[in-house]
Formats: structure tokens, C-alpha cells, sequence
């Protein structure tokens, strides 16, 4: 009976947020890195390349040879898009959490085998690996699928699990490139896991404390062999002298099979006397992550938040029925699935549609297209991130390094910052405005920005002007 329960939850709950991560493929990618895999692909389609990559300044060698591959055949099937960045995404996360499942059935129950599924799926980083577009997707995708083949090669001792494993750890390997453009240093990558596993890391740490506790008591081959798939990636993670921002996210699905054991234990095994604390801790948690998300759906953006405002106070309502009037078996596992799952409907819906207007290079690469801009006439005036600008343009962006560089030009468009429409109008009177832009860089909020009252003192203003 526990296990229909369970199996029934999972379902729902795994639907529910591949639904949610599907909300996001409208939205455009910001500047940085995922723009930078965009308009390389693009330009790999455009030149019949598969297998040269575009470094467009020869800052970014090593960058994840998987990413351009998948981004490649998705735009050579549906068309240069966001659905196109997007799709490879969800595909890689429907075989991370097949493999979820067929790993913990070798060492745990059924009951904690869809428990790991929900987990996984339900996770922050699983929505922000989505949402975002990350190479990481890849990473841990493939080190999960190479862990399932691994195991079964050590039980059965077959050929063809042992060569999938190889495959699937090349795989990963080329999933996460040599890229050393981004080092958050081992801090960060500690940190961010307290809201990256959000709603489950109370779980997760006492489910790491119960799993080295286990270890210690030398029980079998299931804590070995767990216990080396975790720590071998880990201290590698660890010691990499440059790590990637989300390189650790990686680990997760395994993590996440340790946390639904030990909820499973907990839960409905054992059922230790102190519970009661943890499930209140947990609600506590539960509210105080619904308290940061009214604080973002209030406060930075007030025009229209009536929409946002509706989702959340429905997902409260909901929540505070389960915790406080409902009777349910399950009533835990179901709040923190509607608290995650509700809280990216909000923001994949309210939130990040609202804070990718403040992406210039987006919207004016729209707006440049859209007046019909052709191979060689996008330029960018000054050392300007232009990568989503290209992506969304569909052309190739040159780069002026002076005003009178425009002296010459004709019939083209140029992407500037605001600051340097003075200097451009005493050199070219001619100069038509055909759009402007609050910019931001993503990884650049900060509460200056989140305030509507400060907001303009941390973004600067951005211009598409045509000669």
C-alpha cells in the first residue's frame, strides 16, 4: 500500500515540475556563459560546423563540447529558439531521474526508490539547471547514468554495463568541458547547497550523518560503493583548481537517493520520538522560504505583481491547509513538493519574466532583427558583453573601439551604452534611436537592484541606434 502511495506522489510530483521547468522555455537566456553556448551554436549552424567550436575572443577555450553538440541538432530541428536551448535540458533530466530510480531499486526499496525520483525532481538546482540552460544538466545527468551502469557491472559482472558506464563517464566528461572561466571557490560551492537542495536539506544533513554513521559500522557493499561514487567526484569537485558555479550540483541525485532513505526510515519505518521536531523544523523552513519569495513577488517589481500575488497566496493557503488541517499520511512530503513546485511556478511566471527586461542585449537583438538586420552591419561601440545580442539578432556582431570608427559606416545598427549618445551625435548627426534598454549583468543582483527606488543606480541604460 506504501509503495501505490509513494509511486502516486512521484507521478504527480515529477509532472508538476517538469510542467513548471517547461514554463521557462519561453524566456530568453541572459548575457554570460548560456548566451555564449547560444550564439556559438548559431554561428556552428550558420558555417555546416560539428565538431570546430566558435571562440569568438579566445576567452573561453574548454568550454563543454556536449552543450554545442545538443544546442546544434535542437537548432537544426526547430530553428534557432529558446525552446531549442531549452529542450536538451528537460531530455537530460527525464534520463538523470531514470537513473535515480534504476540505481536506488539495486541497494534500497521501491518505496525509496520513487521517494528519490520526487527528490531529484523537485529539487532548486534541478529547476535552476533548467531554467538556466547550464552544461551541469550533462554533468549529472551522465555521472548518474554512469553510477546505475557501474553498479550493475559490480553485481552482474556483464560486459555491456561495464562499456556503457565508459561511455556515459565520456559522456559526462564532455558534458562538463575544461572551462575556467567561472571560479566561485569552495566556499561558494558548500553554500549554495543550503538553498540549492531547498525544500529537502534538513534531510540531507541528517541523512549524511546517518550514511557516514553507517559506513563506520562496515555494513556491506551498499555503503562502500555509495560512499565512493560520492566522495571520488566530490574531491575532485573539491580540489579543482577551477570549479565551475554549479559543478557540485552534480552530486545531487546521489544525494538525493541517500535523503529519501532516510526520510523512508524515518517516516514511516522507525518513526523516532524526536520526529515531531524535525517535521516542525521542516514547516518552519517550508515558511520562511514562502516569506523570501512574497518579499520577491511584493517588492522589486510592483507594477502588475497582482498576478504573481495570486499564485503565491494560493500556494500558502494550500500549504497552511496541509501542515494544520489536513490528516494526511503523506501531508510532509506533498507541502514541500507544492512549496517548491508552486514557488517556480511564481517565479518562472512572475519573476524572471519581469527581470529579463532588464537584459538589453536580448530585447535590442529582437528589435534589430525585427528591422531586418543583415550579415555585417551589427556592431557594438565599446567593450560591450554582445553574445545575446547575437544569439537573438541572428547575425554576427563587430566591435568599434571609438566614435570615429562610425565616421564611415552606413546603413548599419550599433549597440551602445546610453552614456555615449552625446559623442556619437557630434560625429554623425544622422543618428536614429531605434531602441533603448535598462541592462543589467545576472550575476550582478543585488538589493540596489531589487529596489525600485535605487534600481537605476545598478543598471546602466542601453541603445540600439541605426546610421
Amino acid at each position: 500500500m506504501l509503495i501505490k502511495e509513494l509511486h502516486r506522489i512521484m507521478v504527480w510530483g515529477v509532472l508538476a515540475s517538469l510542467i513548471v521547468n517547461m514554463l521557462s522555455w519561453p524566456l530568453n537566456v541572459m548575457e554570460g556563459d548560456a548566451a555564449y553556448y547560444a550564439a556559438a551554436s548559431l554561428e556552428m549552424i550558420k558555417q555546416h560546423e560539428y565538431f570546430h567550436f566558435i571562440d569568438f575572443d579566445q576567452t573561453h577555450p574548454g568550454l563543454a563540447p556536449l552543450s554545442f553538440w545538443f544546442s546544434h541538432f535542437m537548432m537544426s530541428l526547430l530553428g534557432p529558439g529558446n525552446i531549442a536551448l531549452h529542450l536538451p535540458g528537460l531530455l537530460l533530466t527525464l534520463l538523470m531521474l531514470v537513473s535515480v530510480y534504476r540505481f536506488a531499486l539495486l541497494y534500497y526499496s521501491r518505496e525509496t526508490a520513487s521517494l528519490s525520483v520526487l527528490v531529484t525532481a523537485t529539487l532548486q538546482s534541478t529547476f535552476i539547471l533548467n531554467r538556466t540552460g547550464d552544461p551541469v544538466t550533462g554533468l549529472a545527468a551522465f555521472y548518474m547514468f554512469t553510477v546505475w551502469q557501474a553498479a550493475l557491472y559490480y553485481r552482474n559482472r556483464k560486459l555491456q554495463n561495464l562499456v556503457l558506464s565508459i561511455i556515459g563517464a565520456i559522456l559526462a566528461m564532455l558534458s562538463r568541458g575544461t572551462y575556467t572561466g567561472i571560479g566561485p571557490g569552495t566556499f561558494y560551492q558548500f553554500t549554495v547547497t543550503f538553498w540549492a537542495f531547498a525544500p529537502w536539506i534538513i534531510w540531507l544533513i541528517l541523512a549524511i550523518y546517518d550514511f557516514l554513521a553507517h559506513i563506520r559500522s562496515g555494513q556491506g557493499a551498499q555503503g562502500s560503493f555509495i560512499g565512493v561514487v560520492l566522495a571520488v567526484p566530490f574531491l575532485l569537485f573539491l580540489f579543482n583548481p577551477a570549479p565551475s558555479r554549479y559543478d557540485l550540483f552534480a552530486l545531487y541525485p546521489l544525494a538525493a537517493i541517500l535523503t529519501a532513505a532516510y526520510i523512508v526510515k524515518t517516516i514511516y519505518i522507525k518513526q523516532p520520538a524526536w520526529y515531531p521536531r524535525i517535521y516542525y523544523g521542516q514547516v518552519f523552513l517550508l515558511y520562511a522560504w514562502l516569506s523570501v519569495l512574497f518579499a520577491a513577488v511584493w517588492f522589486p517589481f510592483p507594477d502588475g505583481n497582482y498576478f504573481g500575488l495570486i499564485h503565491f497566496m494560493a500556494m500558502l493557503s494550500a500549504l497552511t491547509y496541509l501542515v494544520f488541517f489536513s490528516n494526511l499520511k503523506h501531508k510532509l512530503l506533498i507541502s514541500c513538493t507544492i512549496a517548491v513546485v508552486g514557488t517556480n511556478l511564481v517565479l518562472n511566471t512572475y519573476f524572471y519574466p519581469n527581470l529579463l527586461t532588464f537584459q538589453a542585449g536580448a530585447r535590442l537583438g529582437a528589435i534589430a532583427k525585427a528591422n531586418g538586420i543583415t550579415e555585417g552591419q551589427l556592431y557594438t561601440l565599446g567593450d560591450l558583453p554582445h553574445y545575446a545580442l547575437h544569439f537573438y539578432s541572428g547575425v554576427r556582431v563587430k566591435e568599434l573601439h571609438t566614435v570615429q570608427e562610425l565616421q564611415k559606416l552606413r546603413s548599419v545598427m550599433v549597440y551602445m551604452d546610453q552614456q555615449m549618445l552625446q559623442s556619437v551625435r557630434s560625429v554623425r548627426p544622422d543618428v536614429r534611436i531605434l531602441g533603448t534598454n535598462a541592462d543589467f549583468h545576472g550575476s550582478d543582483i543585488d538589493f540596489r537592484f531589487l529596489n525600485p527606488d535605487t534600481r537605476a543606480q545598478a543598471a546602466s541604460t542601453k541603445m540600439l541606434i541605426g546610421l
